[in-house]
């Protein structure tokens, strides 16, 4: 995930400092955005003391309202999951991002207790969720509808939706 970050006095992207927190540590980057901070201090004259993420490639929408803690710690989903980053986005997207601990490891866990994969459609979801759960006779199956089924399982079953990411609500 990349970020870009610009002191809360600046405007235009001539002043931005991007980090890919892929390749830094928490540490380095908090150290980075002091030294850019103390430039932009000097050059300018005046106090840059905050800063805001002002752009999250590949990370969810929203995350300029948070510090670098929270781009941190949603890497670190991203990384430990070994699902695609898409997957992570959704959840944070959809639980809010002030519902994801700071703690990584338990931000991970509650992310593999809800994560239900990504399906192409409710029913193939519905279908999905309820595989070996019931025994279905091969001359009933064409009676089933699989996409009332998913609606069912979205607006009454505990489940929601995003982007084609499935999960169960926690």
């Amino acid at each position: 995930m990349r970020i870009e970050i610009l002191s809360t006095k600046d405007e235009g992207d001539d002043h931005l400092l991007t980090l890919d927190l892929e390749d830094v540590s928490q540490e380095d980057a908090k150290a980075m955005i002091r030294e850019h901070l103390a430039v932009r201090s000097f050059a300018t004259g005046e106090k840059h003391g905050a800063y805001s993420i002002v752009d999250c490639q590949d990370g969810p929408e929203g995350l300029s309202e948070y510090d670098i803690s929270k781009a941190f710690t949603v890497q670190a989903v991203m990384s430990e999951t070994h699902i695609d980053d898409a997957a992570v986005t959704a959840w944070c997207e959809l639980v809010g991002l002030d519902q994801v601990p700071e703690d990584g490891e338990k931000a991970e866990a509650l992310f593999h207790e809800a994560y239900r994969g990504e399906h192409s459609s409710q029913a193939a979801f519905a279908e999905a969720e309820h595989d070996g759960i019931w025994v279905i006779p091969d001359h009933l199956q064409s009676y089933i509808n699989w996409e009332g089924v998913g609606d069912s399982l979205l607006t009454q079953g505990g489940y929601s939706e995003h982007d084609g990411h499935y999960f169960r609500d926690c």
